[in-house]
């Protein structure tokens, strides 16, 4: 399991405390990523070494070793990185995790795996969440909802539940936004209709549009009952700069989501 981060209590990433593990690597690219190190896995081409104060990143035989014992957290390192990526992805067993977890399971409401998108790490995550399950400790997916729902029914039938993000509501805007064309709803109804669509989550860029979206959603969840009316607005984060000049370009042409 490719991890870029581990939260141990976290009030934001579900409900109550919770447990959180950022997987690596995405399949989209959203203009606003709120977490946009994590897209991406490291090419191991050296730029961010230089950008290291303390010495905790190096280039040995063509592979970046990080040094977690001596770095302080400063991220100048993810900043320096131009393919938003980060060197600081560390690789650990989805079983060890599971146990590890387990020490906090007495302080904890449940744990949930985000990303990146969790999803492109399924078979990992099932082998963690089998033994958290065995505790009873609640577990939930934090996705973009793009996933191959029948392929991964074992995983779906064993969690509690899915925090899906809205990135649009129609496919041309989709593909502007975040890389891709698809539809979110796909997955979001058949999660909705066996009761595992635990939350919607929106990033709002105080446009238009985003108006749009909830007025979507809001009658989305009035056709699924059965669904918690929880829906998570997220600020949007402070970005890189060629990031912003993208989404700029994107909020100033686009005014047609429906």
């Amino acid at each position: 399991m490719l991890i870029n981060n581990i939260i141990p209590f976290s009030i934001v990433d579900g409900p109550g405390n919770r447990f959180v593990i950022f997987l690596q690597e995405c399949n989209l690219n959203c203009l606003y990523c709120h977490n946009f190190e994590t897209i991406n896995t490291c090419i191991n081409c050296g730029i961010c070494v230089p950008s290291c104060s303390t010495n905790s990143l190096e280039l040995v035989d063509g592979k970046m070793v990080y040094h977690q014992e001596t770095c302080t957290d400063c991220d100048d390192c993810i900043r320096a990185c131009p393919y938003d990526s980060t060197p600081k992805a560390l690789e650990k067993d989805a079983q060890a995790l599971g146990y590890k977890i387990l020490e906090y399971k007495d302080f904890i409401d449940g744990v949930t795996f985000s990303g990146g998108e969790c999803m492109l790490q399924a078979d990992e995550i099932l082998k963690t969440v089998k033994i958290l399950k065995e505790h009873d400790i609640e577990v939930l997916l934090d996705s973009n909802g793009t996933f191959d729902f029948d392929s991964n029914l074992e995983l779906i039938n064993l969690v509690d539940g899915f925090m899906l993000d809205v990135k649009a509501i129609n496919e041309d805007n989709a593909k502007d936004l975040t890389g891709h064309i698809y539809d979110w709803t796909l997955n979001a109804k058949k999660l909705a209709k066996i009761n595992k669509l635990h939350e919607l989550r929106i990033v709002d860029l105080k446009d238009d549009d985003t108006k749009r979206v909830f007025e979507f959603v809001d009658n989305f969840i009035k056709e699924y009952p059965n669904v918690k009316k929880r829906i998570n607005v997220l600020a949007k984060k402070p970005l890189k700069e060629e990031r912003i000049q993208r989404l700029d370009a994107y909020l100033e042409k686009n005014h047609s989501i429906l």
